[in-house]
């Protein structure tokens, strides 16, 4: 889903660009083997829901808002397919979650790959929007636009203080895109595309649609129900 979200200039943390998407995808899975021997040597961090949980809770999540009230019209048919991947990485280490950003970015935008990746990061920053922000327009305006990733791929922010631009904090718009944790919910603009096509190509009903949803749940059901 294409958003207008609080835009900011902001300086990237990460030196990525000047690498290339085969040497991301190499390092990433290296690191990723190193991470699985260390933990089964001794603890690294005692993180708090453990993986599983967190990955549960998303798909959870997934199906019984994003899907059941149909906010997303994207995500429906990926789930029905298993073409679904929810990955986690832990802690707030700026360069940390954006090597693993830029991971499922490189591994999404092959020629023959579908599907769609939900990357869940719990600790990075869920209090703050706009920190979280700063790091998904660094990867739009820097990682992408170097490794020309624009057109094949796009990243969906999704967050517990998720807010539109021009809204309030406390408008209903804005949770459409509220998850349990903070999400990086990357797509391929072809499949993105054909959805789009099933809509008669404007995404903007989208959320026009979900926001008189959710303003009629709120005026039925109360604020509760729509949080």
């Amino acid at each position: 889903m294409i958003l207008t979200i609080q835009q900011k200039t902001v300086r990237s943390p990460v030196r990525m660009r000047d690498l290339p998407l085969s040497t991301i995808l190499e390092t990433a899975k290296a690191n990723n083997t190193k991470k699985r021997m260390r933990k089964s040597t001794k603890a690294t961090h005692s993180y708090h829901p453990p993986n599983a949980t967190i990955k549960s809770e998303t798909l959870t999540y997934l199906r019984d808002v994003i899907i059941q009230y149909n906010l997303c019209p994207f995500a429906s048919h990926p789930l029905r397919e298993n073409n679904i991947k929810v990955a986690t990485v832990r802690g707030s280490d700026d360069d940390f979650v954006a090597a693993s950003i830029a991971y499922e970015l490189a591994a999404l935008s092959g020629e023959d790959v579908r599907g769609t990746t939900l990357l869940v990061a719990p600790e990075y920053y869920p209090d703050d929007f706009e920190r979280y922000l700063r790091l998904v327009q660094c990867m739009e305006e820097d990682f992408m636009e170097e490794h020309e990733l624009k057109g094949i791929v796009q990243i969906a922010p999704f967050h517990p203080k998720f807010r539109f631009e021009g809204s309030e904090e406390d408008d209903v718009d804005n949770f459409t895109n509220r998850s349990p944790y903070p999400m990086f919910h990357i797509l391929r603009e072809d499949e993105v595309a054909i959805a789009v096509k099933r809509l008669g190509g404007d995404a903007s009903k989208v959320w026009g649609r979900n926001v008189r949803l959710l303003n009629a749940m709120e005026e039925k059901l109360g604020r509760g129900r729509v949080e």
